[in-house]
């Protein structure tokens, strides 16, 4: 058993076959917390710029939150860092299932990858110990079925961490799944895992954990657990997901033909929550000590077979299941399986195809571009094109490289119709509804990514500046920082500042970022945690300082690799107009308050305020040297 505030670091090289164990400097840890914090530090420290995603030197870095493996509400999150082979920035993405809490009970807090392996392997990790276990077997199954069958080989009770065929190819957009429930990866890290020969990591941990003040941190626990179990709409969650948000979710998640429509309504209604809770939900399921439950295992009829799969919530099926008109959310949940077998990024498969398929409407590429297959928003052109990229056939072996691949190989008139920030398509529209996510998908040092600016505004409208400035005292800000960013009048680029530092704060502890559970939590309870936990004292301004420091250096690696303000860019498209042909209005990207269209000259403004905010150099939109003297970034 050890302690949660200890660093243990395990260093594998699959060229070598070597592995040792470091701990951490005790100032590292108290600065960068665990998790996101820790990752971000060694990605720092031991990637150099401009290393290629897929050579050997790039590294892998996973790694547990400080709370991992505790009873503290859903902190089992696993983080990996690498550099994503879609953008060329170092990204740090989030996962469900339990490796969080394993990894941590192998006595571990991260796992550093490098080196590439002669031949297919899996990385067995027992307790701190390495093995490196052929896996050519394993090669080309499907993540489920790989993931099953290990757990039959090592025991339910280990972790795994796999990749599809689609990682195998080194697609682009290739993912991983954690214990074939929680996504890991987008913008590569599947492809990452493939270029390594690493078909799979399984982590098994018999030690424990132990808290300094376990009366204290129960008690704080308890809190959290007693504000999660009292939402009002936690059973519809439970039971629903995050399609307890569904009438929100059809105007911001089920946007069609490449950004430009509102889902048709007879698409929507039969992808619904009615059509999901009577044919399709099972059972709820939950990542290590988590009271919310946003997954679940589905039913699927298929061939005439009936079987229950696992979900990272029951709705990601139909966001990406709509844009492709199925009209059928049994057919949703067929392609979202295929999907995670295969382990590709359904989201951003769905938009590259969308990308190409108006491409060709636009007649910016031909039949000799795509072998003669006619493209247009039908699902069968859809499944044939899903099927060219993950095996990397003809067209598909290009737009596997994602859309800044694409782009290049298409030529810059193909520019305007790719919807994406640094390479990474959207989440969210936020046309119909624009918040913090707006920004937070501009400015996110991986590429179009909104979860970090979730604020009391970032799925439902109508909230007043009160609300806005009570939320900040919650996150961190201090009053007068309160009022500086909401005036008045919200305003969100200011506002998100102070999401992204509360966001990493809870990354670095493996805090879950789903609504019902970072909006348990607030900085105060946070410190109360962290100090009993590990019995070194921290208020609510030193933890609110760590969560912007984990901010700031994470900027600051992908300052190094090149990234700028332009980079910072607002897709022409999602300021032109979102048709609701059903309803027959069009929705504008506006303010908050929905008074005023936004322009160009308005999101320049916006990213100068959220710079300044931030005491970064708004010509760069980088941290300054005075900046990162201030939090010690070295």
């Amino acid at each position: 058993m050890h302690e949660v505030g200890s660093g243990r670091v395990l260093y594998v090289d699959v060229s070598e076959r070597t592995s040792r164990i470091d701990d951490l400097a005790e100032d590292v840890i108290s600065k960068y917390i665990g998790g996101m914090g820790v990752n971000n530090y060694l990605a720092h420290q031991l990637i150099r710029p401009g290393t290629a995603p897929l050579s050997a030197e790039s590294r892998i870095i996973i790694g547990a939150g400080l709370l991992g493996g505790t009873s503290a509400p859903a902190s089992g999150k696993i983080m990996a860092t690498y550099k994503m082979p879609a953008n060329g920035a170092l990204g740090t993405s989030y996962g469900g299932g339990n490796m969080g809490a394993v990894l941590r009970w192998a006595g571990l807090t991260n796992l550093v990858v490098s080196g590439k392996s002669t031949a297919p392997v899996y990385l067995l990790v027992i307790d701190g110990n390495v093995e490196f276990c052929p896996a050519e077997d394993l090669w080309g199954h499907g993540i489920i079925d790989t993931t099953d069958e290990l757990w039959k080989r090592h025991g339910g009770d280990c972790s795994v961490i796999a990749i599809g065929p689609a990682g195998e190819r080194e697609v682009n957009i290739a993912i991983a799944l954690v214990d074939n429930v929680g996504t890991l990866g987008r913008g590569g890290l599947g492809a990452v895992m493939g270029s390594k020969r690493i078909k799979a990591i399984v982590v098994k941990g018999t030690q424990g954990i132990r808290v300094s003040n376990p009366s204290g941190f129960l008690k704080a626990c308890g809190e959290v657990n007693k504000r999660v179990t009292g939402l009002k709409w936690r059973n519809d969650w439970i039971r629903y997901g995050i399609y307890t948000g569904w009438n929100m979710w059809t105007k911001v998640g089920l946007v069609v033909d490449n950004w430009t429509k509102v889902c048709p309504k007879e698409v929507a209604d039969a992808l619904g929550p009615q059509q999901y809770a009577k044919n399709h939900f099972q059972y709820p399921m939950a990542c290590t000590a988590c009271p919310a439950c946003c997954k679940a295992g589905v039913r699927i009829d298929e061939d005439g077979k009936t079987g229950v799969y696992p979900t990272s919530y029951g709705m990601h099926a139909a966001l990406a299941g709509n844009r492709w008109y199925p009209g059928d959310l049994n057919k949703a949940f067929q392609l979202y399986v295929r999907h995670n077998q295969d382990g590709i990024d359904d989201l951003m498969l769905t938009s590259l195809i969308e990308f190409a398929v108006e491409l060709y409407k636009r007649g910016i590429i031909g039949s000799a571009d795509t072998g003669g297959l006619e493209l247009d928003f039908k699902l069968e052109v859809f499944e044939e094109l899903d099927r060219m990229i993950t095996h990397r056939i003809g067209i598909g072996d290009i737009l596997a490289g994602g859309f800044l691949e694409a782009i290049r190989h298409f030529g810059p008139e193909s520019e305007p119709y790719a919807v994406h920030v640094k390479g990474m398509d959207p989440f969210v529209d936020q046309r119909y509804h624009t918040s913090s996510m707006l920004w937070s998908q501009l400015c996110n040092p991986r590429g179009m990514y909104g979860i970090p600016g979730n604020t009391p505004g970032g799925f439902v409208p109508g909230r007043s500046p009160d609300a806005f400035r009570r939320y900040l005292l919650t996150v961190g800000a201090t009053q007068e920082e309160s009022e500086r960013a909401v005036p008045g009048k919200i305003n969100m680029p200011r506002v998100l500042k102070w999401a992204e530092d509360f966001y990493a704060l809870c990354s670095a502890l493996g805090i879950c970022a789903r609504q019902p559970i970072i909006q348990s939590y607030d900085v105060d309870i946070i410190a109360e945690l962290y100090t009993a936990a590990t019995g070194r004292t921290k208020n609510r301004g030193e933890v609110t300082r760590d969560g912007e420091r984990i901010w700031n250096i994470y900027r600051q690696v992908n300052a190094r690799e090149g990234f700028r303000r332009q980079d910072d860019r607002m897709p022409s498209r999602l300021l032109e107009p979102l048709k609701d042909e059903d309803a027959g209005v069009e929705y504008r990207a506006m303010d908050y308050e929905r008074q005023n269209p936004l322009t160009m000259d308005d999101v320049d403004r916006g990213l100068t305020e959220y710079y300044e905010e931030r005491g970064w150099s708004p010509a760069t939109g980088n941290p300054t040297p005075a900046k990162l003297a201030q939090l010690d970034i070295p």
